[in-house]
């Protein structure tokens, strides 16, 4: 096997560590993990500038170094070939601008890129220009169970889309951005704002979470349904198509497809099946994107969830922040 690439990571919170109880966990829901779990990759470095925090993560994940700063981790010539950005999202920014002058070849930065559009759309592109790989972490666009329903869709096995809804919670941008972005992987659709209905504060800093309805390009639409994150995590979504119902439950670990069928009760009515459900991918979706960042090291092209494609859902995500700000400011 050739040499393995060698992995820092930058903030050593929950998503860093944290989410994974040990290291034999069942679902890698980390970037130590992934790392730990995918053959291809050695994490040998991290930064935190609390100091227990970092010996704590160090220590747990058999770390060869951990720093309190970018300047310390970088000072006697070192270079990794990926950085995983888990700093808090006010700092993601900065942290990738200050990367792109760094020995790493690719980053791997955790969702939003920010809560400034524009800021993030300056950073996606020194990105491209600088021809460094830029993953952001939309994991299931690396769920081989997301893939192969988009792939049913776009194949017309479920029939024309007709519309839907997704609920979720903790802040539209922190959240409600991971429904933009599968609404777009799954359909292939861009979406307009058709209308907000309110702004719910419920636990993330200026991020809340909205009611809104979206407008796909021929006229479908979809609600999005602000749940309150203080009370419980919450995120699935229901797709109606003209021959069934596809429903993703449990966080995204489980599809539920309900095809048409001739009622039992009804005489002449068809309605959704009771349907089955499958597990889904996601606990592995982290190793996959590592292949994947790997991949575009060794032969170029861009990460399936690339800077572009979290550009274009984060941006959405923003504008409907600010449409319904502005509509409580109005009241």
């Amino acid at each position: 096997m050739s040499e393995r690439l060698r992995a820092i990571v930058l903030g050593c919170g929950r998503i860093a560590g944290g989410l994974n109880r040990s290291s034999d966990d069942a679902m890698v829901l980390t970037h130590a993990l992934a790392y730990r779990r995918n053959p291809r990759f050695t994490l040998v470095a991290c930064i935190e500038t609390d100091a227990h925090v970092r010996a704590d993560f160090a220590a747990r994940w058999a770390l060869e170094s951990a720093y309190v700063s970018l300047d310390e981790a970088f000072a006697n010539g070192a270079v990794y070939d990926v950085a995983s950005v888990c700093v808090p999202t006010a700092a993601h920014v900065a942290t990738l601008d200050r990367l792109l002058d760094m020995p790493v070849r690719a980053v791997f930065a955790e969702k939003p890129l920010g809560g400034d559009p524009a800021a993030a759309r300056r950073i996606v592109e020194r990105f491209r220009r600088a021809g460094k790989p830029l993953a952001v972490a939309y994991l299931r666009r690396w769920d081989p169970a997301m893939m192969a329903l988009r792939a049913e869709i776009a194949e017309g096995r479920w029939g024309a889309w007709r519309g839907g809804a997704a609920f979720y919670g903790r802040g539209v941008v922190n959240n409600g951005s991971h429904a933009i972005d599968l609404l777009r992987f799954l359909t292939g659709e861009e979406f307009r704002i058709a209308a907000t209905a309110g702004a719910r504060a419920d636990g993330v800093p200026d991020d809340p979470s909205i009611d809104a309805i979206l407008e796909a390009g021929g006229g479908q639409r979809v609600h999005l349904v602000a749940c309150d994150g203080r009370d419980y995590a919450f995120f699935e979504m229901t797709l109606a198509f003209a021959h069934g119902i596809v429903a993703i439950e449990d966080g995204g670990l489980r599809v539920v497809r309900r095809a048409v069928a001739a009622s039992e009760h009804f005489f002449g009515v068809d309605v959704p099946g009771a349907g089955y459900g499958a597990s889904t991918g996601y606990g592995d979706a982290f190793v996959h994107a590592l292949d994947d960042i790997a991949g575009c090291l060794e032969h170029g092209g861009e990460p399936k969830s690339s800077g572009a494609s979290a550009l274009a859902s984060i941006e959405l995500a923003c504008a409907l922040r600010a449409a319904a700000t502005e509509a409580e400011s109005i009241k």
